[in-house]
């Protein structure tokens, strides 16, 4: 694969992957801040919220289901590429995002 040892920022440039939602590794806490996690679930002190990234209106930490009624919390970050804007930017969603983005879901790790 000629991808492999590319950074994954260059690969998630490419075109192929525009489609994607990346699952970051970020979580929301009590106090309606997003914070990055490490590989033992715990959270840094740096603050998310203000970072240029962010989806107009996000985070936005929950909204109501239109259908049912049921207030949806979202509590994980997610990255996409908008056409809108022409650029990739931060979502706040739920934590099963497998039933929102069928298919459509990738990941970001980080290795060493």
């Amino acid at each position: 694969n000629s991808k492999i040892g590319k950074h994954s920022a260059d690969l998630i440039e490419d075109s192929e992957y525009k489609n994607y939602i990346f699952w970051l590794g970020g979580t929301g806490d009590d106090n309606g801040d997003y914070h990055w996690i490490d590989s033992e679930g715990r959270t840094n002190s740096e603050i998310l919220n203000s970072n240029s990234f962010w989806m107009e209106g996000e985070p936005s930490r929950g909204y109501t289901d239109a259908a049912t009624g049921d207030y949806i919390e979202e509590n994980c970050i997610t990255m996409f590429y908008q056409k809108s804007s022409g650029r990739y930017v931060f979502n706040d969603t739920p934590s099963d995002i497998s039933a929102q983005y069928p298919g459509k879901i990738a990941y970001i790790i980080e290795a060493e």
